[in-house]
């Protein structure tokens, strides 16, 4: 090979990578600066989450804050009226998932078969 050869780009990029690849010392300091980097961009990372919740949090306590103004203002709840369609639907499930304060009638199929009782 000639002179003019090692200054071409491509051969000049090959002679540095196989540098770096057969020097101990080069590969440290490549593995370092990896995982120096992950670690920034793992801690950028954590930062903006931290940001983007703050902000929220911000955000959802100006609409409440204003939501309270609003309230005031009028003199009116934004909750629904008792007697609302919602409000029967609601008490109806709840009344219908209320526990019998009766104990099953003896013998009814419904009643689980205790451990003694042959299948």
């Amino acid at each position: 090979m000639a002179v003019e050869d090692y200054l071409e780009p491509e051969v000049a990029v090959a002679v540095a990578v196989t540098a770096a690849v057969a020097s101990p010392r080069a590969r440290r300091i490549m593995r370092r600066g990896a995982v120096l980097g992950m670690a920034g961009i793992l801690k950028t990372g954590d930062a903006l989450g931290s940001f983007t919740q703050g902000v929220g949090r911000g955000v959802q306590g100006a609409a409440s804050a204003a939501g309270g103004a609003a309230e005031t203002a009028t003199g009116t709840s934004p909750e629904a009226p008792a007697n609302s369609q919602a409000a029967r639907s609601r008490g109806a499930r709840a009344h219908r998932a209320a526990p019998s304060s009766e104990p099953p009638a003896s013998g009814s199929s419904d009643t689980p078969a205790s451990a003694g009782d042959s299948v």
